[in-house]
């Protein structure tokens, strides 16, 4: 979340920097738990929470003003999976844009999403990142 350039007063020692001591902030629990205070992000979530979460922070930056949607999509695409292995219903489209994308970037056309042309895959994957 620090390279993505969200900051904390406790988040930047968090990230890496050396404490007073000389050894990494990382492993001070307190730490840990004020940056996630900080963020607003429920510590102890479940892993669907967590999941949901991370997820809605990757959406945001597919909205205007954010131009790395292909790594983005990638990125939902890698939360995608459930248990299982089998696609979560809620981020399935971004699994399925994360492969139409490139390929309108390189091609006219592409089987991955019906009706997503080359002109129109910025709107679809804002609409889509607005839901």
């Amino acid at each position: 979340m620090f390279v993505e350039g969200q900051d904390t007063g406790t988040l930047r020692p968090l990230a890496g920097e050396s404490s007073r001591r000389g050894e990494p902030a990382a492993a001070d629990p307190i730490l840990v738990d004020r940056v996630f205070r900080e963020l607003g992000i429920e510590r102890h979530a479940s892993r669907e929470v967590a999941v949901r979460s991370l997820a809605a922070c990757r959406i945001k930056r597919l909205l205007p003003g954010n131009t790395d949607r292909g790594w983005t999509l990638f990125e939902l695409r890698e939360l995608s999976p459930d248990n299982n292995g089998c696609l979560r219903l809620d981020l399935q489209c971004f699994s399925l844009l994360c492969y139409a994308y490139p390929d309108l970037q390189q091609d006219e056309e592409q089987d991955h999403w019906a009706g997503a042309t080359r002109d129109n895959i910025q709107e679809v994957v804002l609409e889509r990142s607005r839901r």
